[in-house]
């Protein structure tokens, strides 16, 4: 009896201690990096924890914006939007266009 509430008290407080960490690194996005893609197009996109970040082409880098929809990053910037689906270290666009981005 006496071991079982000692064990429920440790579990207690590293609960008590651990969650906060675990929600703190739940809010990030988890694109976080930079993605290179191989379609036609060549691009690069940086993306940061707080839902900016930015695509290259040619050297020319432009901001973008970003927000997660279950599975897919919704990407906007210059007025027009493109959804990605997140598979694990990788987005999956336009086959052709932006095709597969893997993180470097």
């Amino acid at each position: 009896m006496f071991i079982e509430r000692m064990y429920q008290q440790m579990v207690s407080k590293y609960v008590i201690i651990l969650m906060p960490t675990l929600l703190l690194s739940a809010c990030g996005s988890g694109l976080e990096g930079i993605y290179s893609c191989d379609g036609q197009l060549e691009l690069e996109f940086e993306f940061k924890s707080d839902g900016t970040g930015y695509v290259s082409r040619d050297g020319m880098k432009k901001a973008i914006e970003y927000t997660i929809d279950g599975a897919n990053a919704v990407i906007t910037g210059a007025g027009d939007s493109s959804v990605l689906t997140i598979k694990e270290d990788s987005l999956v666009g336009d086959k052709f266009l932006i095709g597969s981005c893997t993180k470097n």
